[in-house]
């Protein structure tokens, strides 16, 4: 009998330290933070800044899947004087879809592109606002608690009104 309960307790503890070695399938991080954006709409010029909260599945901890929401106020720009409007702000959802390459034990870059939509709001114009599609590629530099990136997006608006946008964004994560 002392055998045998020895035994089990040996194979207890075995699965144990193997389900210790086994890394996590599935890896879930939500974020939240703050952007400082460059932009270029219709060659013109401007600032904005904003807020973002998302959420990432790592899965097999190398690859990437998640969703992102960023709102913005945007500074001036000449966009007034070609169109009598003016940027306000703009709301817009990502999917990041990436790769996360291991830089060791407290360091990761997450390499990703990104499909969304984004509204841009506008004051003086015919419509209050305008929408389209984006699409672009960041890289983030990803600490226990906090990650640091960079975005480049290029949004195809109504009325053959594009934009490019380069981000700069910093943010707290909690990791399930």
């Amino acid at each position: 009998m002392n055998k045998g309960l020895v035994a089990l307790l040996s194979m207890t503890a075995a699965f144990s330290v193997m389900a210790e070695e086994q890394p996590e399938y599935l890896k879930q991080e939500l974020y939240v933070g703050g952007n400082l954006s460059s932009y270029s709409l219709e060659d013109n010029n401007g600032a904005s800044f904003g807020a973002h909260v998302g959420a990432k599945n790592i899965y097999n901890q190398r690859f990437i899947v998640g969703g992102e929401l960023a709102v913005s106020g945007y500074g001036s720009s000449d966009f007034e004087k070609e169109s009598n409007a003016t940027e306000q702000y703009s709301i817009a959802g990502n999917i990041p879809l990436g790769v996360r390459i291991d830089a060791g034990s407290a360091l990761n870059v997450d390499l990703y592109g990104l499909l969304g939509y984004k509204v841009l709001f506008l004051d003086g114009a015919k419509d209050d606002y305008i929408k389209g599609v984006s699409f672009g590629a960041g890289a983030d530099l990803d600490f226990n608690h906090w990650a640091l990136g960079l975005q480049f997006t290029q949004t195809e608006y109504d009325y053959e009104i594009t934009e490019n946008n380069l981000m700069l964004k910093g943010s707290y994560k909690f990791s399930f």
